[in-house]
């Protein structure tokens, strides 16, 4: 993390995704460490650019009955769009 003042507020941006984040003497570190641990940008890095996706497998039932393993990868915005379209559809 980098400390600069953006608009007369200190800022912590990162070095990986360059994104900002509060900091100053009242905000804390704990948002800092966590970002971290999180920070994508910054996983791809440390493990050489390769791809954070992992394929699981998943059951599949065909109409006929028979059952069959198949691979999916998660990926996080289809899983966005998915739960938005579930709520409007239930009502939540």
């Amino acid at each position: 993390m980098k400390k600069m003042r953006i608009n007369g507020q200190w800022k912590a941006k990162c070095n990986y995704c360059h994104k900002e984040l509060a900091s100053g003497p009242r905000a804390g570190t704990k948002h800092l460490a966590s970002h971290l641990k999180i920070c994508t940008l910054k996983m791809l890095k440390m493990k050489g650019g390769k791809t954070l996706s992992q394929p699981s497998l998943r059951m599949n039932a065909k109409e006929d009955g028979n059952v069959f393993l198949e691979s999916y990868t998660f990926d996080q915005e289809v899983a966005r769009r998915e739960l938005g379209n579930m709520l409007v559809l239930h009502e939540y």
